[in-house]
Parts: structure tokens; C-alpha cells; sequence
């Protein structure tokens, strides 16, 4: 007891003796020299050494730096402002080596890679491996390390800049402490900073905190692990995102970094581009990344919700799993195997999702399954919550699949296929970054009437509903960005049955074009260029179309509902017009029209079977029989047209019937479809005609039609037509027959005026047997 006591008590002394006689800074020159001498760097210490004696051998220095490798351009790699540690005295006695806590104040690291790919801590590293030929603990009288109390640094500063790919971080303003550090203990570890990347272009406050475990092979543990990072900046999806990562445990070997069962937790805001606010949570049954650039995560699954003005939903969720996640840090790729989502109602599966060049402009692709979902129920959800189709049974059906990716310039499908309620659809789809959506899209058989709204129900009498006053949208064509070619094998639209259609679309900065529009029609063809323009206050359409062998019986039913004319029709119309809606449109068109039907019928009126009956009243003789079917047959019917101000006008129409040739003029007012037609119609000489009704040969019958298109009046004016065979009979009776308006003009579509001198021969003859008859005078 006495001599540990007198032990001390020299001991004391000793150190007091020390600490009067010793002057610290006279070991600044050795402590130089011996740092050159092991690293070959400069060691420059400009503060003063300071020590503290008892019951610690405290240790102080001021400004410190260490020059920097070779090659490098900063002079210097590293350096504090001040550092301070102690050992305590008492177990020095025993050979027990206690520190207090080490504290550095203003560190500055500066950590680089050169072009040539060799790092400033290259030469350091190296010096680990050397042996120097000394082991204090070799015979058993050394030191041994009990542990330090904790490492401690304020307003740090790391900095990290790789000439090879241009990559630079900075952490600064870096307070960092630890728990004591006892071989073989963990030891708390806390530290926060700010954080620049500036290859990533993104900056803000980070921070780590956890158990920490150093292993005799190197290896670092983390337990319970957990990272922020609140970051800004132009990398930054948004204004703002915070990340957070957990996980139950991180080791970071000497190549190699695992995480178990990490969990990400993020939270966006921004303006709207891309959101106002996101949260999602992303997590994995494991992280391991090898060599620090391969990584690979089993059960990746993710959850989250974005909300923004810009979005057509209110909140946007989104659920996502998948089988594994692979990649490579250096190369900027990854792969997803297995991957089923939830989105907007929608189930979604991929067998591989791909993302490259990560780091730029990032590139993802897969192929896509969406299984079977109800698209009415898809386009509520997306604010279209107003629509209603004329069959309740449409937008019931849908699913596809499809090849989608989503780049830089586009995102878009290939390689589509689906089903639309029975509707097989293929093709391609891409919105261009400039809002553009390019298409070309293929379906087997569509009836568009299903999906338009409800249509009116026609007129107590059955006439068709008058046209309805339509607005064009001008804004929202204006909006419109559209460039591609539709194809459709069978189509029905506004009644209309069409085939092989092929719909070449382009719409930009409010100017439509519909070019080429082709399809089959009821037996002929049709061929269209369709313009409006609404890139001005008031919108201009343009048409150029053509019918060509058209069966226009069944197509004019299907179109109007009802028709009493049929014929195989060819026509052109060229119209334009300008207006702000469908009926100031209609009625400003301006332009031409020609048609010709050929080998048709109007259905209704027999005009042949009227003219004989006339006959038969003057003869005296039985009516004709009723023909078959009240109808006129005609083997052409064509005509020329102008429209001005919406009224199409004619004055060349020509008819040939059997026994009549028909020519006219008349106007239809496009808007309300009234039609006004006064023809004539001559009855010729023909081989077919039955010698018994000879005498109508050189009649002129006049025929009058009123109404509209799809209900047309026909009228033959019977009264004329007696006139005409009483005249006739009289003429025959005085022995004036023979002549006619017919046999004077010559064929009987000539004019219907008598040349003067055959006027003048009948006028002669007719006074001659009239004065016979009177007695002369």
C-alpha cells in the first residue's frame, strides 16, 4: 500500500517536473520531419502545441495543413483550424493507453481523382501494408489501446472531385460526434451537414445517425441505420424532395455495401411541374451493392400518391412490385424482373422493366400487360365525369398489351395490341416533349355511333331532326397536336357503313387537316381532303371530296334515315366556308358540286303511269293498269351545281327516263335541306314504246319538286299535260297532227320555243280549216 502510494507520489512529481522543463513546440520541427519522412508530404503546423498534464496528457495544436500528392492541383489535401486529445495518466501505469475524446475544429479534406484515374490517397493507402519492423506488444511489455472517448469534428468540410467523369460532392459545415470507441463495441455515431453534388445538380442539409461497429477485418456496422437528405436544386424533380432511408442494419465491407430490409421514404413538393406534393415509400427485402457500382435487390415493392394542378385526377396513387431490381451505378442502368403495378384502377404486369442513362436523360422501357378494365370507369376517374354514350353497353371492356417506353424526346406504346368492347385495335402511340402526340393505329371493326352522345328522337312524322347549331372549338383545336394515320377495317358513323377507311390526321397550332380520308362506301368508293382552320378568330373549312359508284339508296337511308331515290351515283363537291359554329358554316359555303346517278328509281311517284292516265281521261278510254311499285325508273341523272352563301343552284340538270328526256333548274338551301326544282320532261319516240300510246310522243310533262332532300315533294302538273293532249287531239282532229313542239326542235331535250316559221306554218294551216269549218270569213 505505502509504496504504490510513494509510487504516485513520484510519479507527480515527475510529470510536474515535466511539464516545467518540457516545451512542446520544441517537437514541432521532429514531428515534421518524421511525417515527410513516412508519407513523403509536407506537414506545416502554424498554431502552437499546447499540453495539459493531470489527470489527463492533454495534447493541442493550433492551424495544421498537409500538402497534397503529386499531380493534384490544390496544394494542399487536408487541413484543421485546431485539434485537442488526451490520454489519462493513472493507467499509463499499468500500460493502459486511455484517450479522451479527439475533437477537431475547421477540418478541410480535400479528396480528388486526375485525368489519369489515380487518387490524392493513393500513396497513403499504401502505406497500411508496409511493416516497419516494429511490434511494441511483441514481448510483452507494450501498451495496450483501451479505446478512444469519441471523435468529435465542427464546421468540417469535405470535398471530392473525379476528373475522369466530372462527378463533385461537398459536404460542409459537417458536425459529427461519436460514443466512446471501445475495440469491439459499438459506439453511437450522429452527424448532420449540407450536401452538393454538383454533377447530380442537387444541394441540401444530410444527416446519419446509428450504432456503429468496427470489425477486426475492417468491416463497418451500422445498426438501425437512418439518412436524410432534404434536396433542392435543378436536379430535383420539383422544388424540393426529402428522402429518408431506414433499414434494420448496414455493413460496409471493403468493396461491398448491404442493407437489410431498407426502406425509402420520399416527400416532393414543387409548383406542379412535376407535382404539388408526392409521397412515397420504396423498400426492398435487401440491398447489396458490390465494388460499389453493382447492385441488386430482391422484393422490391413501392407505394405512392402525387398531387398536382396539372394532373387530370385530383390524386394520382400508384402501388408497384417487383420480383428483382439489378444495375450498375457506373453505366446508369437497371432492371426490374416481375413487375405488377395499380394505377388509376388499372392492373398493369411486365415481365422486365429497363432504365438507362440514369444519370442524363433517363430512357425506360417495357413490355406491358394491362390486364382487362372498364374504360368509362378509367375516364371519371380522370375528370371526364359528364360522359354519356348512346349504347349504356360501350367503354364497358378494354385490355392491352404494348411495348411503352419513356424517353428524353417521347413517351408512347409500340407494338399495341388490345380489345376495345369487341374492337381488335393495333399500332403505335407517342406524346412528343413538345405535346405532339404522333399515332398509327389500326382497328378491325368499329361503330362509332355506339360512343356518340344520345341522339335526338326524330319528328312526330318521321322526318329527320333539323342539323343541330354545333360550336367549333376553337381554343381547344388550337391546343390540339395531332399527326398520324388511322385505319380501320369496317366502320359505322352517323349511320354511315364504310370500309377499308384510311384517315391520314394532322393538327397543329389550331390547323386540321384531314388528308388522305379514304374509304369503301356502299358498293363505290370515297376520297376526301378535310381543312378547318382555326388558327384566326374566325374558323375556315375547307372541302374537297368525291363519291365515286356509290349506291346511294341504302347510303342515304343509312345517312337520312329514309330516301325515295336510288342510283349509282358519282359526284364532286368543293365547298369552303368560314364561321364560328356548324350553321354559320353552312351557311357562308361557297364552291361546286357536279353528280350523275346512273340506273335509279325514285320511289313514290310513277310518272309514266300519271301521264298515261291523263291520256286515257282525253281518249276516253279504261285507265292504264297500276304498275308495280309506284316508282320512276331513270337510266341517268346528273347535273352541275354552284353554292353561294349556303343555297346550291343548278341550271343544267338533265334526267333520261324510258320515254322521256328531263331538263331543269332548281336551288337546295344547305342548312334546312329545302329543295326547289322545276323540270320539263319531253316524251320520245322510242322502239320500246307501245304503238297504242304513239300520240304522247312530243309531249312536254312539267314536273315540279319541293320539300327537302330527305323528303322530296314530286309533283307532275297534270293540268298542262291535259291542256297539251287536248290540243293534241284537236290538232289531229283538223288534220294539223303530225307536228309538235318536239318534231319542230328536233330531239326532244332541244329548247321548248317553236322556231317562228313552224309557228307561223300551224298558225297558217290551222286558220285554213277553220274557215272550212265556219263557212270561211
Amino acid at each position: 500500500m505505502w509504496g504504490a502510494g510513494a509510487l504516485l507520489i513520484i510519479f507527480v512529481l515527475a510529470v510536474a517536473g515535466f511539464a516545467f522543463l518540457f516545451d512542446p513546440n520544441a517537437l514541432r520541427d521532429d514531428i515534421t520531419r518524421i511525417v515527410e519522412k513516412q508519407t513523403g508530404r509536407q506537414l506545416a503546423i502554424e498554431g502552437d502545441l499546447s499540453l495539459s498534464y493531470f489527470p489527463w496528457l492533454g495534447f493541442e495544436a493550433g492551424s495544421t495543413t498537409l500538402s497534397n500528392a503529386p499531380g493534384f492541383d490544390e496544394p494542399v489535401m487536408a487541413s484543421f483550424e485546431s485539434a485537442s486529445a488526451s490520454v489519462k495518466l493513472l493507467p499509463l501505469l499499468q500500460r493502459r493507453v486511455e484517450l479522451s475524446k479527439v475533437t477537431l475544429d475547421g477540418v478541410d479534406l480535400k479528396l480528388a481523382v486526375n485525368a489519369e484515374g489515380v487518387s490524392n490517397w493513393d500513396d497513403l493507402a499504401a502505406l497500411q501494408g508496409e511493416d516497419t519492423g516494429d511490434d511494441p506488444d511483441s514481448d510483452g511489455t507494450g501498451f495496450s489501446t483501451q479505446g478512444v472517448g469519441g471523435i468529435e469534428l465542427n464546421e468540417a468540410r469535405i470535398s471530392y472531385a473525379d476528373a475522369t467523369t466530372g462527378d463533385s460532392y461537398l459536404i460542409k459545415d459537417l458536425e459529427l460526434q461519436t460514443g466512446p470507441l471501445v475495440p469491439g463495441t459499438a459506439f453511437e455515431l450522429a452527424a448532420r451537414g449540407d450536401i452538393e453534388a454538383g454533377s447530380l445538380e442537387i444541394a441540401g442539409p444530410v444527416s446519419l445517425s446509428g450504432q456503429v461497429q468496427i470489425d477486426d477485418d475492417g468491416t463497418l456496422r451500422i445498426t438501425t441505420p437512418v439518412m436524410t437528405l432534404a434536396a433542392t436544386g435543378a436536379g430535383v424533380p420539383g422544388d424540393q424532395l426529402a428522402v429518408t432511408l431506414e433499414a434494420p442494419a448496414l455493413v460496409l465491407g471493403e468493396t461491398t455495401l448491404e442493407l437489410e430490409a431498407p426502406v425509402l421514404a420520399m416527400t416532393g413538393t414543387g409548383g406542379g411541374d412535376p407535382w404539388s406534393r408526392m409521397e412515397g415509400t420504396l423498400g426492398a427485402a435487401s440491398l447489396t451493392l458490390e465494388d460499389f457500382e453493382r447492385f441488386d435487390a430482391p422484393t422490391v415493392t413501392f407505394k405512392g400518391t402525387i398531387e398536382s394542378p396539372d394532373l387530370p385526377v385530383e390524386q394520382l396513387e400508384a402501388a408497384m412490385s417487383g420480383q428483382q431490381l439489378q444495375g450498375s451505378l457506373e453505366h446508369g442502368a437497371a432492371a426490374i424482373d416481375v413487375v405488377q403495378a395499380q394505377l388509376l384502377g388499372l392492373s398493369l404486369s411486365s415481365r422486365k422493366v429497363k432504365v438507362s442513362n440514369i444519370y442524363e436523360d433517363i430512357v425506360i422501357e417495357a413490355p406491358i400487360d394491362v390486364k382487362q378494365f372498364v374504360p368509362i370507369d378509367l375516364l371519371r376517374k380522370l375528370g371526364f365525369t359528364d360522359i354519356v354514350t348512346a349504347d349504356p353497353d360501350a367503354l364497358k371492356s378494354s385490355s392491352f398489351t404494348a411495348n411503352a417506353r419513356y424517353g428524353p424526346d417521347s413517351m408512347g406504346v409500340k407494338n399495341l395490341k388490345g380489345m376495345v368492347d369487341g374492337t381488335a385495335v393495333s399500332g403505335s402511340v407517342r406524346m412528343m416533349t413538345s405535346g405532339e402526340v404522333r399515332f398509327d393505329i389500326t382497328a378491325d371493326a368499329v361503330n362509332l355511333d355506339r360512343y356518340r352522345a344520345p341522339a335526338e328522337e326524330a319528328d312526330a312524322d318521321g322526318g329527320a331532326v333539323a342539323i343541330a347549331d354545333i360550336e367549333i372549338p376553337a381554343e381547344a383545336l388550337r391546343e390540339l397536336a395531332l399527326e398520324g394515320t388511322l385505319n380501320i377495317g369496317s366502320m359505322e358513323l352517323v349511320g354511315l357503313k364504310t370500309a377499308d377507311v384510311t384517315l391520314g390526321i394532322r393538327a397543329a397550332g389550331g390547323d386540321v387537316r384531314v388528308k388522305p380520308a379514304r374509304a369503301a362506301l356502299y358498293g363505290g368508293s370515297y376520297v376526301g381532303d378535310i381543312r378547318l382552320d382555326a388558327r384566326n378568330a374566325v374558323p375556315v373549312l375547307s372541302l374537297n371530296e368525291s363519291l365515286e359508284n356509290v349506291q346511294f339508296g341504302p347510303f342515304a337511308k343509312d345517312l337520312l334515315g329514309d330516301t325515295k331515290l336510288s342510283g349509282k351515283v358519282d359526284g364532286r363537291i368543293t365547298v369552303s366556308a368560314q364561321g364560328r359554329t356548324s350553321h354559320e358554316l353552312t351557311s357562308s359555303a361557297n364552291g361546286d358540286a357536279v353528280f350523275k346517278f346512273t340506273d335509279g328509281a325514285y320511289e313514290g311517284t310513277d310518272i309514266w303511269h300519271r301521264v298515261r292516265s291523263a291520256r286515257a281521261v282525253i281518249k276516253g278510254t279504261p285507265a292504264p293498269a297500276e304498275a308495280a311499285g309506284d316508282r320512276t325508273r331513270f337510266a341517268d341523272l346528273s347535273g352541275s351545281a354552284t353554292i353561294s352563301n349556303g343555297v346550291l343552284t343548278s341550271k343544267d340538270l338533265s334526267m333520261v327516263l324510258p320515254f322521256m328526256k328531263v331538263r331543269g333548274e332548281g336551288s337546295m338551301v344547305l342548312l334546312t335541306q329545302e329543295v326547289d326544282f322545276r323540270l320539263k320532261g319531253d316524251i320520245v319516240d322510242r322502239p320500246e314504246l307501245d304503238a297504242d300510246v304513239n300520240d304522247l310522243v312530243g309531249v312536254t310533262v312539267p314536273i315540279k319538286m319541293t320539300g327537302t332532300i330527305s323528303e322530296p315533294s314530286i309533283g307532275v302538273d297534270m293540268k298542262a299535260v291535259l291542256a297539251e293532249l287536248a290540243k293534241k287531239k284537236l290538232l289531229d282532229r283538223i288534220g294539223l297532227g303530225g307536228k309538235s313542239a318536239a318534231d319542230a326542235g328536233g330531239e326532244a331535250g332541244a329548247e321548248a320555243e317553236e322556231p317562228k316559221d313552224v309557228k307561223e306554218e300551224l298558225e297558217d294551216k290551222l286558220k285554213d280549216k277553220l274557215k272550212g269549218i265556219f263557212g270561211g270569213g
